[in-house]
């Protein structure tokens, strides 16, 4: 009964300790002391006389001490974003669940990834195919002044391009990007969705970022890249945009968008040629189809229905005419030589157009700036 007695006096004893601990004592000052206590233990091991044996236990508690209070905090700042981000998580994307939240989208809609496998010749995303196109179709109809579209596509062309390949041994990751951009230019030209797919913006980054991410107004979901998967088949995490998370990626997004080094679709469809004559004021601009061989050295790839006055000026023998091409808002000069079409330049035209419907190619080559020569 005594014995009784004594356990139930210990165990009100250790509850009132509780209390008042939870009541007067303040987890951030526990943490303080524990960082305290270990910052000392490390301090004694290193001034320390005694046997290697203790010094080793010293050290191994401070850096116990310290490492907990580090993970605390942490945890609690990591924790915290999620819990602010209202999200969850979900083993893959779907595209179709993605089309139909396009479709209901009243204000934006962004979308950061190497590619897009419904906007490819892959058969198995047929169906996702025509309910992506399709939601993107129907949205901009309704909603044409009041909804912006923006979508980052990785530039084939790109060194990130090169190394996403790499880790993809599963399929030829360069030739989707191509079938993608090549599939927008054609929706832009195609006659029932050229009105809409004229307001979708697209453009090409050139290193690959540290997430994907798609949007739809305030919700969106992101799964980091991994190797050797398809990133729609990567863990992802839905959450809101007005969250801390969704800010982070808000800013990741328009760094991407707004680089220097990030093109518009337009830039990597066609070519932009400067056509002046020395003695006369004006200029001929000209958009044309290309391929590029090496730095510096372009296919230009000429049609007769549409190229044959620009074809007429590049390879005739009028006196006087000076030829450049404008990239990034500079104007390089280059020379131009009449080719005869090649299996090379075919097979660079199909994987980047789907087609070959050219029946002249002429080579440039841009000259060195003055100061080089």
């Amino acid at each position: 009964m005594i014995k009784r007695m004594r356990t139930a006096v210990e165990q009100f004893r250790a509850f009132r300790l509780r209390n008042w601990m939870v009541r007067h004592v303040r987890p951030r000052y526990l943490l303080y002391a524990t960082a305290i206590v270990g910052g000392l233990l490390l301090r004694l091991a290193a001034e320390s006389t005694t046997t290697p044996y203790w010094q080793g236990i010293l050290i191994n508690m401070g850096t116990g001490l310290l490492g907990a209070v580090v993970t605390y905090y942490l945890l609690d700042f990591l924790l915290q974003r999620f819990m602010n981000a209202d999200g969850r998580s979900y083993e893959k994307l779907s595209y179709t669940d993605f089309a139909g939240q396009v479709k209901r989208s009243r204000t934006q809609v962004r979308i950061l990834t190497t590619f897009l496998y419904p906007l490819t010749t892959h058969l198995d995303y047929e169906q996702e195919r025509k309910e992506l196109v399709g939601a993107l179709n129907d949205v901009i109809r309704q909603q044409k002044e009041k909804i912006e579209v923006q979508i980052l596509i990785l530039d084939p062309t790109s060194e990130a391009a090169k190394q996403r390949n790499e880790e993809r041994a599963d399929d030829d990751i360069i030739l989707r990007i191509q079938e993608n951009l090549s599939e927008f230019q054609r929706l832009r030209e195609e006659p029932y969705h050229r009105a809409s797919f004229q307001h979708v913006n697209v453009k090409l980054f050139d290193r690959l970022p540290p997430l994907a991410l798609f949007q739809s107004d305030d919700r969106a979901s992101m799964a980091f890249y991994p190797r050797h998967m398809k990133i729609s088949d990567a863990a992802r995490f839905e959450f809101s945009m007005g969250s801390p998370l969704g800010k982070f990626m808000t800013k990741t997004f328009d760094n991407l968008w707004d680089d220097e080094k990030t093109k518009k679709l337009d830039d990597y469809i066609s070519l932009a040629l400067h056509i002046e004559h020395i003695d006369r004021e004006n200029v001929i601009e000209r958009r044309v189809h290309f391929v590029e061989d090496g730095p510096g050295v372009f296919y230009l790839l000429l049609r007769k229905d549409g190229d044959a006055d620009t074809l007429a000026l590049l390879t005739g023998d009028l006196q006087g005419l000076r030829i450049g091409i404008r990239r990034h808002g500079i104007v390089r000069p280059c020379t131009c030589s009449e080719l005869s079409v090649s299996t090379q330049i075919v097979d660079l035209s199909r994987r980047k157009y789907g087609s070959f419907p050219y029946q002249n190619v002429v080579r440039v080559c841009t000259l060195p700036p003055a100061a080089d020569v």
